[in-house]
């Protein structure tokens, strides 16, 4: 393989790695959405609403999250 050939190939791999890495970090960045519907669900059936019924996973994702009420 001569001299520019192998310049071309470093250079595209290099240039590959860094789109690669540039596309993870995005990946990274974006939201995620959980979007939760529950029918026949009253006001004060889950925790983080005054509940006495115990829901802590709900609860962590509401502490964590938006509540769109």
């Amino acid at each position: 393989m001569r001299f520019h050939q192998a310049a071309i190939l470093v250079a595209a791999l290099t240039l590959s790695a860094v789109v690669q890495e540039a596309g993870a970090r995005a990946a990274e960045t974006k939201p995620n959405i959980l979007y939760i519907v529950a029918d026949d669900l009253g006001w004060k059936d889950v925790g983080f609403h005054g509940s006495d019924i115990k829901t802590p996973t709900l609860d962590a994702l509401a502490a964590k999250g938006a509540k769109l009420e």
